[in-house]
């Protein structure tokens, strides 16, 4: 049990970072959804799904960070291969496939994973979407169908994942709320996927505040985020 967890929490990791027909997956599932608060620990709130009407069960967690939105933004959204190392030590491949701008691009990603189970890569879309209010940004990754050729022996994994940016303190602190569900597919039965996956909003976002703390002073901002947050009031999160 615990190798499995394992495995399914690395996949879970790689397609939050970087993040066929019938792959399409509503924004809807993750923005209404009701929670059920789980815990609270480490300044991490976690939630499970309150309905779920799948067999895979979505997770969200809540957390605030001592450092400006274009910070935490900066450090998300970074496609360097040797950044993704970083997270990921067992990233095979890690690409842009298409690029409109900033905010909107395809990515691939493709891990190793220790036998027998076999090795997992995904094509998702990436998006960058400021919010109406001035002070909230969703950074927005869902599987989608690409032309890119999969690979033998390989499993394409499914995967939607929403990071909800929100300045707080005039800017001072960030407010992040990650809702995520992904299906790592293949042989891996659907309760071990629900099971690993209890522990994955407080460890992603564990990491996420790890490591934008210990990037944050070495992080270059892009114009481009600088006007983002326009914020002069705290929002409650």
């Amino acid at each position: 049990m615990i190798q499995k967890s394992n495995f399914f929490f690395k996949v879970l990791i790689i397609t939050a970072l970087v993040v066929g027909a019938g792959a399409r997956i509503c924004m809807a599932e993750l923005t209404d959804t009701a929670w059920v608060l789980v815990d609270t620990r480490d300044s991490i709130a976690t939630y499970h799904e309150k309905n779920p009407s799948e067999k895979i069960v979505a997770v969200r967690g809540k957390s605030v960070l001592d450092v400006s939105p274009e910070i935490v933004l900066s450090v998300l959204i970074d496609a360097n291969y040797q950044s993704q190392k970083e997270w990921v030590p067992d990233l095979i491949d890690f690409r842009i496939l298409k690029q409109d701008s900033i905010f909107d691009r395809i990515l691939y990603v493709y891990v190793d994973i220790p036998w027998p189970a076999k090795d997992r890569d995904f094509v998702y879309h990436a998006r960058i979407m400021p919010q109406p209010d001035g002070k909230t940004v969703w950074l927005d990754y869902r599987s989608v169908a690409f032309p890119f050729p999969e690979k033998d022996g390989v499993v394409r994994g499914m995967m939607k994942t929403l990071f909800i940016i929100t300045s707080r303190d005039n800017g001072k602190r960030t407010g992040i709320d990650l809702r995520a569900s992904a299906d790592p597919r293949g042989v891996v039965p659907k309760w071990v996927v629900n099971f690993a996956q209890r522990s994955y909003s407080y460890k992603m976002l564990k990491r996420v505040k790890e490591r934008v703390y210990a990037k944050k002073d070495k992080v270059a901002i892009t114009a481009e985020f600088r006007s983002l947050f326009n914020d002069s009031t705290e929002t409650e999160q």
